[in-house]
């Protein structure tokens, strides 16, 4: 059974540049794309191992997200396939994101940032985001991609609709299709009239060419097309979206949907008061990895080994004295116990401050000597996640007005370079407004 998209998510950087919601000196793609992920999660979407079995990614992501995405959300290691940014990587992640397979779920991700530095284009023209789909074998929209053939000038989209679905013309008679057309198809390339007399009635729309707060990214504004898509398909229509490719008149992504596909996150762009913003100027690159001070040395093989603690507060509660055990031990702190240990993760959200200090420049280890000297000053809450649980998190972006007994979330967010790579960890951020 082909996997349909049954839901959607959109993060938009923390971070206010002008108009532009664009990422802030400690998010990347990765950061962004667990955030989309975990937007999903809040909506209610089954994710999880072994379920999830595979995630395409559409854009320009580090070379540690083949491991490091699948570790951040807890999924099995391998399922990660990357593609091209853009149109081009949209098209060929979006068969293999739907592909039938044993039942599971699998993910569509693509990411932009304003500011790409040595790991992407530098486009300051338009926002940072990250756009996550979720594929089921449930109720939601079929997406099917076609391309005209070699040598054509024009890109038909009844024999789009009639080819993918496997129909006839006469099973297409009277039924309506619905034809979005994106920024950069030309009129004369969609035969939308005439080339089918009394078959099937058309509706044309022309889609936005920028959209509110991020502008039209290189991978995230294809994908944000999707959704219009679907949404026409929603309507008990064939929806047909034509973009733009290189080498042919077009790619034709072919929609029909079966049940409501569910969307989560600010599509239509955000107040600016909304979350802590950044300051980075335009312009700014982030820091060369290779001359940050490195400050209390952690190796890398004990970096990694902690993660499951230090990305999703993975802990042990006891079978026996019921107490719980954080960062995992492999035995109870409290009794020694090491045979009744049940894996558990402790809430990420709504965790309650009982204490916070503000670092001032010049009382920060060495290792965050990058980030004040762009961005000042930041807080450090104590916050309890569990009754014997207590995090002492960075707080993400500018100090925020907190108090004592305050609800904070997390997110997973870059905090230092050491060995030429950026080191991860969760930060608190004010709690999600979703």
């Amino acid at each position: 059974m082909v996997r349909k998209l049954s839901r959607g998510a959109i993060i938009r950087g923390s971070g206010r540049r002008g108009s532009l919601d664009v990422e802030n000196v400690d998010e990347d793609q990765l950061t962004l794309a667990v955030a989309a992920v975990e937007a999903l999660r809040r909506g209610g979407a089954g994710i999880g191992r072994p379920g999830t079995d595979r995630i395409e990614l559409v854009g320009a992501f580090p070379e540690l997200v083949h491991w490091a995405l699948p570790e951040a959300l807890g999924l099995s290691p391998g399922i990660v396939h990357h593609h091209s940014a853009g149109r081009v990587g949209l098209a060929s992640a979006v068969p293999a994101a739907s592909a039938p397979d044993s039942q599971g779920s699998s993910l569509l991700i693509a990411a932009d940032l304003n500011l790409s530095s040595k790991s992407g284009p530098h486009n300051a023209a338009d926002g940072a985001a990250a756009l996550a789909f979720l594929f089921e074998e449930t109720p939601g929209a079929t997406l099917r991609v076609w391309r005209p053939s070699a040598g054509t000038t024009s890109a038909d989209p009844h024999e789009a609709a009639r080819i993918s679905l496997g129909a006839t013309e006469e099973q297409l008679r009277g039924l309506p299709i619905h034809v979005l057309q994106a920024p950069g198809i030309p009129m004369e390339v969609l035969r939308v009239k005439g080339s089918h007399p009394g078959s099937s009635p058309l509706e044309l729309e022309t889609l936005p060419d920028s959209y509110e707060g991020v502008g039209f990214p290189q991978s995230v504004g294809p994908a944000m097309e999707l959704r219009a898509l679907c949404e026409a398909a929603q309507r008990g229509e064939i929806a047909v979206l034509a973009t733009p490719t290189p080498n042919a008149p077009a790619a034709l992504f072919v929609a029909t949907s079966d049940g409501e596909t569910r969307w989560r996150g600010a599509w239509k762009g955000r107040p600016h008061s909304e979350g802590p913003k950044g300051s980075r100027e335009p312009g700014v690159e982030p820091p060369d990895l290779a001359a940050v001070s490195e400050g209390a040395y952690v190796p890398y093989a004990r970096y990694r080994e902690n993660l499951p603690g230090r990305w999703r507060l993975a802990a042990d509660r006891c079978g026996a004295c019921g107490h719980f055990t954080f960062p995992r031990r492999a035995r109870c702190r409290h009794c020694a116990a090491s045979d009744r240990l049940e894996a558990v993760e402790l809430p990420r959200e709504g965790l309650i401050v009982e204490a916070v200090t503000k670092v001032h420049p010049g009382a920060q280890p060495t290792e965050f000597d990058p980030y004040v000297e762009s961005e000042g000053s930041y807080s450090v809450v104590l916050a309890r996640a569990g009754p014997e649980v207590r995090l002492t998190l960075q707080f993400a972006g500018p100090p925020p007005e907190i108090a004592i007994g305050d609800r904070v979330d997390t997110e997973l967010r870059r905090l230092y370079a050491m060995e030429g790579e950026w080191r991860y960890g969760l930060k608190a951020t004010l709690p999600h407004a979703e």
